[in-house]
Parts: structure tokens; C-alpha cells; sequence
């Protein structure tokens, strides 16, 4: 038997099946190689090279000093915002601030005669009094789009769908008579 693989009798038993126990006698025993053929440890990289007055700082490793890094103190609004786009919960409350401030968004002339119904995955269904407002806000969709992106700052709602007053139902019974029907009357 070599010198090297030769058990120690002074040595302790020793739990091998740990993986950090094994980990640590692989490399114990590659040192005593490397030390056996004469090879040196190197300089940590942590140690300032000559001539450099940052030391560490200019090699990127570790964080020290006065200028600004990852672990500093952040702004609470920093973080949030860091947060919901990381949990996904950004285009959540995009949409809730579009129900919110429909009223800013729209004015208050247009807000008095609409209200939004529903809005899911890009649409927002958005209810008149009458048609002649329908109408109105059908022509105005994509500004009230443009406005939307630029007061919430996202592409949340990608089409506006404006529906009519909803009107009664004029069908009675079973037989009933196709007609062209009571037309706009309410309002």
C-alpha cells in the first residue's frame, strides 16, 4: 500500500454516510495530495492586490463603502412595487385603479352617463344611459384607451366593447308578433 491511501490509527470513526462528512474527507485528502506534489494554496481573492487602493471593489466581490448597493435601505414604495410585479398582482391592480378612477379618467360629463359593467382579460364593457351616449363613447374609445394607459401607467385594457341601456322585454307568452319593437324610448 501507498503512503497516502494508508489508513490512519489515530484517526476517529467517522459517520460517512452524511454528504457533508464525505465532502469534507474528499477534499482533506485532495490538499494532503496537492501538498504531497508540492502545489501552494492561493492568495484568497478577498486580499487587496498591490497598487489598488479599492481593493475588493475592483474586482466586484463583496459590497463595502460609500457608494450605493443591493443591501442598502430601499424606499417602501421601491419594494412594493418590486413585490407585485414579482407575485404577478401588477396587472390586478392596474385594473382596480381603472375601476377607481373611471371618473377622473373619463370626465365628469361622460362618467354621470356611464358606468363600467365588467372588465376581464383586456376588455372593459362599459354601460350607458342611452344610445345617443353609446354612440358617443364608441367614437371616443381609443382616446378613453390612450387615456387609461397614460393615467395608469400599463397596457391594461386593450378594447373598450360600450353597450346600450338595457331595455325591457317586450316578448309575452308563447306566440308572440315580430315587430320592429319600441325603438330608443328611454332616454
Amino acid at each position: 500500500m501507498t503512503d497516502e491511501l494508508a489508513p490512519d490509527t489515530d484517526a476517529k470513526p467517522r459517520d460517512f454516510s452524511r454528504p457533508d462528512e464525505l465532502g469534507r474527507r474528499a477534499l482533506n485528502q485532495a490538499r494532503a495530495a496537492a501538498k504531497k506534489h508540492g502545489y501552494r494554496p492561493r492568495a484568497s481573492r478577498l486580499t487587496k492586490p498591490k497598487g489598488d487602493p479599492r481593493g475588493e471593489r475592483a474586482q466586484g466581490a463583496g459590497y463595502s463603502g460609500a457608494r450605493p448597493d443591493p443591501r442598502d435601505p430601499q424606499r417602501l414604495n421601491t419594494v412594493l412595487e418590486k413585490m407585485l410585479v414579482n407575485l404577478g398582482w401588477d396587472r390586478g391592480l392596474s385594473a382596480g385603479r381603472v375601476l377607481a378612477e373611471w371618473d377622473d379618467i373619463v370626465g365628469p360629463a361622460i362618467a354621470q352617463h356611464s358606468h363600467i359593467e365588467s372588465f376581464e382579460e383586456g376588455m372593459l364593457v362599459v354601460s350607458t344611459d342611452s344610445s345617443a351616449w353609446a354612440a358617443q363613447l364608441r367614437m371616443l374609445g381609443p382616446q378613453i384607451v390612450t387615456r387609461i394607459h397614460e393615467r395608469v401607467g400599463a397596457q391594461v385594457v386593450s378594447e373598450i366593447k360600450v353597450v346600450g341601456p338595457s331595455t325591457q322585454s317586450w316578448k309575452k307568452g308563447r306566440r308572440t308578433v315580430h315587430w320592429r319593437g319600441p325603438r330608443d324610448t328611454y332616454g
